[in-house]
């Protein structure tokens, strides 16, 4: 299944080459919000300026206002000047189905396996607020002390793996926040966080953080520097003896963050069980404001061909 939306077609006044704001649904159509169209998700576009075109991959932003153009440098797209069209604003864009092979489903990004409140068991939240909503779980971490919090579930056997997606509505850059996928023994009290880090200047890098207890730091790992801050996957492998993670921006091409495996009897506890998987977060400071949204959470592979939502 493709990722599409019916009925979706609006006019812009946008000119030039950057992204394009919608300015309202033509005639007899919807308007991409209308339509189901969601932040941070790819969608086929078309462009139709007078006699010219322009098709390939967006990305939807600013509350389903805005979408950013596919690079003419991307084997997707395709247009009948041959470059990214200058537009004149007073052209219409469309969501539509494409005919290009690549599209294949990879190209839209893994489907999602949209995680609910009820599947998990929340710990430490304080003041925080987590709800469902379309797009996953959204959570609201207000300000507290550097601290571990969020919501767990029994894993499966062992090996396995866990397959989540994760985008932020609003990390404050200037307090080192880490949100990500939480790894636990009840015993011991042990988590290990796979987590992306937004520091001071706004970049986010991926480390391992290491914790003593919900209230306990103790070390992390730094792994990938300076990733893209928009949402994002990570996989991460657990076999009985060690995890080791993976991150990418579709959910398919699996990527290393250049991790040495981490030996799970080495902290987690000595027979190095994992007996609780899930999500968590740690505003660095008192003041830090936290908004994020756990879009997909599953032991499964995602499937070729599911466009970026299930």
């Amino acid at each position: 299944m493709t990722t599409g939306l019916n009925r979706a077609k609006e006019d812009t006044a946008t000119t030039g080459t950057g992204t394009i704001t919608f300015a309202g649904a033509v005639t007899a159509f919807q308007t991409w919000l209308a339509a189901g169209a969601v932040d941070g998700i790819t969608y086929p576009y078309l462009i139709e300026d007078g006699n010219d075109w322009e098709l390939g991959p967006g990305v939807i932003g600013a509350t389903g206002t805005t979408i950013t153009r596919c690079p003419a440098a991307s084997p997707y797209f395709m247009s009948s000047t041959g470059s990214a069209l200058s537009l004149s604003g007073t052209a219409t864009i469309a969501c539509v189905a494409a005919a290009n092979p690549g599209y294949d489903g990879r190209l839209l990004g893994a489907p999602w396996t949209i995680p609910k409140v009820a599947d998990f068991t929340t710990f430490n939240l304080g003041s925080v607020v987590v709800a469902d909503s379309p797009s996953g779980i959204n959570s609201a971490w207000p300000t507290h002390a550097f601290q571990l919090r969020g919501f767990y579930r029994a894993p499966p056997s062992a090996p396995y793996s866990i397959y989540a997606r994760v985008s932020h509505l609003y990390v404050d850059p200037a307090n080192n926040t880490r949100y990500g996928i939480l790894l636990q023994n009840s015993t011991s009290g042990r988590s290990i966080l796979f987590n992306w880090m937004i520091n001071t200047g706004g970049a986010a890098e991926m480390r391992l953080n290491r914790w003593s207890s919900n209230t306990s730091y103790s070390s992390e790992t730094n792994l990938l520097q300076a990733t893209n801050k928009s949402a994002n996957w990570v996989k991460v492998d657990i076999t009985s003896t060690q995890i080791t993670a993976f991150s990418i921006g579709d959910g398919y091409n699996w990527l290393s963050t250049g991790m040495t495996a981490e030996t799970l009897s080495s902290f987690i506890n000595s027979s190095g069980t994992v007996d609780r998987i899930g999500f968590a977060c740690a505003p660095y400071t008192s003041t830090c404001f936290t908004s994020v949204t756990l879009n997909s959470f599953s032991t499964t592979a995602p499937e070729v061909g599911g466009g970026g939502q299930a």
